[in-house]
C-alpha cells in the first residue's frame, strides 16, 4: 500500500514537472513538489511508527507466552508487587506519623521557647526591682545548699568508711581461709606420715608368709 501511494506521488510529481516546463508555472509546480515531499516524509513517519507498533505487539505477545507458560513465576511476581505495596502503605503510614509527631515538637519548641521569654522577662523585671528579701532569700538558699553538701559529705563519708571496713573483713576471711588451707596441708602431710609409719611396722610385724624364716 505505501508503495502504491509513492508511486501515485511520483507519478503526480512528473506530471507537475510537465505542466510547470509547459505553463512556465514554477512557482506552483514547485509549491506542489514541496507539499509532495511533505506528505513524502509524513508517509514514512507513519510507516516508522507502523512497524514500531507491530514490534511492541510482537514482544507484548511474547511476552505473555512466557509469562503463561510460567505461572508461577507470574503468581510470585504478584506475591512481590503486594508485598511491596504493603510496605510502601506501612511506609506512608509510618512517615504520616512521624511528620505528626515533628508537628508536635515543633509545638512543643515554641510552647517551650515563649515559657523561657516569659521566664526571662520576669527575671529582667525582678533584677530591675531588686525587692530588700530578695539577698535574704539567697543568703537562705546558699546557706540550705550548703547544709546538703555537707550532709552529703557525711554520707559519702560513712558509706566509704563502711566500704572500707567491709573490704578489710573481706581481706581478713581471706587471710584466714588461706592459713586454714596451709594448716590443712600440714596435718594432712602428718596423717600421711603416720599412716605409712604404721603400715611399715604392721609390715616388720606381720611379714608375709614368703617372707618369714
Amino acid at each position: 500500500m505505501g508503495e502504491m501511494l509513492l508511486g501515485k506521488l511520483s507519478a503526480i510529481e512528473k506530471c507537475c514537472d510537465t505542466a510547470a516546463a509547459s505553463t512556465q508555472k514554477k512557482y506552483d509546480a514547485r509549491t506542489i513538489r514541496d507539499k509532495i515531499a511533505v506528505k513524502r516524509r509524513q508517509l514514512a513517519e507513519l510507516e516508522a511508527e507502523n512497524a514500531a507498533l507491530v514490534e511492541t505487539a510482537k514482544r507484548q505477545e511474547r511476552a505473555l507466552r512466557q509469562m503463561s507458560q510460567g505461572g508461577d513465576d507470574a503468581v510470585e511476581a504478584q506475591q512481590n508487587v503486594l508485598k511491596l505495596r504493603n510496605q510502601l502503605q506501612a511506609a506512608q503510614k509510618e512517615i504520616k506519623v512521624l511528620e505528626e509527631r515533628r508537628h508536635g515538637l515543633l509545638a512543643e519548641n515554641r510552647r517551650l521557647k515563649g515559657q523561657l521569654q516569659s521566664t526571662q522577662k520576669a527575671i529582667d523585671k525582678a533584677d530591675e526591682q531588686k525587692p530588700s528579701g530578695n539577698e535574704d532569700e539567697l543568703n537562705q538558699t546558699i546557706t540550705a545548699l550548703e547544709e546538703k553538701q555537707q550532709q552529703l559529705e557525711q554520707r559519702k563519708q560513712r558509706e566509704q568508711n563502711a566500704y572500707q571496713k567491709k573490704m578489710a573483713q573481706l581481706k581478713q576471711q581471706k587471710e584466714d581461709l588461706a592459713q586454714r588451707k596451709v594448716e590443712l596441708e600440714q596435718r594432712l602431710k602428718e596423717k600421711q606420715k603416720e599412716l605409712e609409719l604404721i603400715h611399715s611396722k604392721a609390715k616388720a610385724r606381720y611379714p608375709a608368709p614368703g617372707m618369714r624364716k
